[in-house]
């Protein structure tokens, strides 16, 4: 039984891991990908919500991550 959890929990930290992988892709590429020419500061401009969006999604990756490139524990 424990097994089937492992696995389980292993592709769920995958899946994590690489939304968070491409979260933090987008992350750097916000300067392409919005454009900010108009004349609202930083805070009132587009960029904004996709910042913090896209910060908690690597953030909230980070603990799956680590749990996927832990060693998993012999004999189990």
């Amino acid at each position: 039984m424990s097994d089937i959890f492992l696995s389980q929990s292993r592709v769920h930290d995958l899946v994590a891991a690489c939304l968070g992988a491409v979260a933090a892709v987008c992350l750097v590429t916000i300067p392409w990908n919005i454009d900010n020419s108009g004349p609202d500061p930083f805070y009132k401009g587009p960029t904004i919500y996709p910042l913090m969006v896209l910060s908690l999604m690597v953030l909230a990756a980070l603990p799956a991550a680590g749990r996927l490139l832990r060693k998993l524990p012999r004999g189990t």
